[in-house]
């Protein structure tokens, strides 16, 4: 597929920084003896201790973020590192405080949508007031600050309340992270030549250079223009090279359904690409092993049950490793909602079976659970063990 020219103007006063690359000091590694106390991997195993923790949308929620850290056992005195996959703040009750904790920690984070915005108030408040201080942009509110929306006003706040240092450090974070192959995995999809974290999603087929800095921020679906819809057949309409057109909306295609055909669908000895996004709470925790990659011939309504009832496989919160259960109540919630997964997944394989849906495996894993909600923050650790590498959820619960 060919990215098409529908793109979004260039950011022609601030440019941003569209790919950088983790520093290989951070890509995980196995050591056949770890130091001993060495963080232990999901089933209690010491690894190298050279971790990954890519966390999804924490949106404000510092105390969240310390608890996942806190039950994955991350250290960075021992080699973990951890990412953010974008919208660090807004939403919620202390984006000031996830910004400094994450520069303390020496964490890499990607640009998103919730960033940009931030970033772009900062670049108002600046030209209105002539200033670069907090508090520069009091004038805004008298000017022109009664017809805004809420979110702008929530973004202008939040750039207020950054210090200086912050913002740039906002700033100069990339749009894409760029995470070199992982030695010794040896099993697709982690053997992938590239691991890419971004916030919004990735156009199959352009590279990792040609993407557009808006779509990867802001994307969920692509649309194809000049191709027939989805015929009531159920056959794809699309030409074999139709041009797909990024949107933040939900009328299209998953643009992670066409990521997964599309890896799956590549030669084994050519180049994959496994991505790690986040932005879209309405999907939560994208993360089972195997997904659906027939070809597009569903409504996006239809197409969108279908990932979530797939996803009941494994990422939820059925067990200690992937949710954080505090009281009875939660229990028995947990119990329910395994019990209704279980079925959902028992009904959907009797109907792919019945349809013919080809499987494959996951290459676009997405962890935003919906922290900006008071729903869950999501973390996918990374590591190589003996076995190989392998990428383990774990999920606490966030205040509303």
């Amino acid at each position: 597929m060919e990215y098409g020219t529908n793109k979004h103007p260039p950011f022609r006063d601030d440019p941003p920084l569209l790919v950088g690359d983790l520093p290989a000091e951070y890509i995980p590694s196995y050591v056949a003896s770890p130091p001993t106390g060495g963080p232990a991997s999901r089933d209690g195993t010491n690894t190298s201790g050279k971790r990954l923790l890519v966390v999804g949308d924490v949106h404000g929620h510092l105390d969240a973020l310390k608890a996942l850290l806190r039950k994955v056992g991350f250290d960075n005195t021992n080699g973990d590192h951890l990412i953010l996959v974008g919208d660090l703040v807004t939403k919620g009750p202390d984006s000031k405080g996830v910004v400094r904790f994450a520069m303390e920690l020496g964490a890499s984070a990607i640009r998103g949508n919730q960033e940009d915005k931030v970033l772009a108030a900062a670049r108002e408040i600046h030209r209105r007031s002539g200033e670069d201080s907090p508090g520069a942009g009091d004038d805004d509110a008298n000017n022109g600050a009664e017809t805004a929306s809420g979110t702008d006003r929530h973004a202008r706040a939040i750039a207020r309340s950054l210090s200086r240092a912050q913002l740039e450090w906002l700033r100069t974070r990339p749009i894409i992270l760029r995470i070199g192959n992982i030695p010794g995995a040896a099993s697709p999809p982690w053997n992938a030549s590239t691991l890419a974290v971004v916030h919004g999603g990735l156009v199959p087929g352009p590279p990792l250079e040609e993407q557009d800095p808006w779509a990867v921020m802001n994307m969920r679906s692509l649309v194809y223009p000049g191709t027939k819809q989805p015929a009531t057949d159920g056959v794809d309409a699309r030409p074999p090279h139709a041009v797909a057109v990024p949107i933040s909306g939900r009328e299209g295609e998953p643009w992670s359904h066409a990521w997964n055909r599309h890896q799956n669908h590549l030669p084994p000895s050519a180049p994959h690409t496994l991505a790690i996004y986040g932005h879209d709470a309405r999907k939560g925790l994208q993360a089972s092993p195997k997904v659906d990659i027939s070809p597009y011939r569903s409504s996006p309504a239809s197409l969108l049950e279908d990932e979530e009832a797939e996803d009941g496989e494994e990422g939820g919160s059925d067990d200690d490793e992937t949710a954080d259960t505090s009281n009875n109540n939660n229990n028995n919630n947990n119990k329910k909602k395994k019990k209704d997964r279980k079925d959902r997944k028992h009904n959907k394989k009797k109907k792919d079976k019945k349809k013919g849906k080809e499987q494959g495996l996951r290459y676009a894993f997405g962890l935003d659970s919906g922290c900006g909600h008071g729903k869950q923050l999501t973390g996918l650790v990374i590591e190589a063990t003996a076995e190989g590498v392998r990428g383990w959820v774990a999920q606490v619960e966030c205040a509303g």
